[in-house]
């Protein structure tokens, strides 16, 4: 998705994911942010080249009794170039 006006914008709203694990590549433009735990600010996740982003998702949550935890995130577009990520949903039969 391209933004048209100049500025960052939110192109996917504040979520956690309710799989098991989301496995991400991306390419080297920022935009996910995760929310930070004890202060609730927007971090954001600086690209690195050749790695995958390892989200735990609800299901891992509640498997390990609390100890792992689905971390909110988001997206945001920006204006100067395109970003691209691959996810993989591992979504497992109960």
């Amino acid at each position: 998705m391209r933004c048209s006006h100049g500025r960052s914008s939110l192109v996917v709203g504040r979520y956690k994911d309710a799989e098991a694990l989301t496995v991400l590549f991306q390419d080297g433009v920022k935009g996910l942010e995760v929310k930070g735990k004890v202060d609730g600010e927007w971090i954001g996740v600086k690209p690195i080249p050749n790695a995958y982003i390892i989200n735990v998702g609800d299901i891992i949550k509640v498997w390990s009794n609390d100890k792992y935890e689905s971390v909110e995130h988001r997206v945001v577009a920006n204006s100067e170039k395109e970003r691209f990520s691959i996810p993989f949903f591992f979504l497992p039969s109960m």
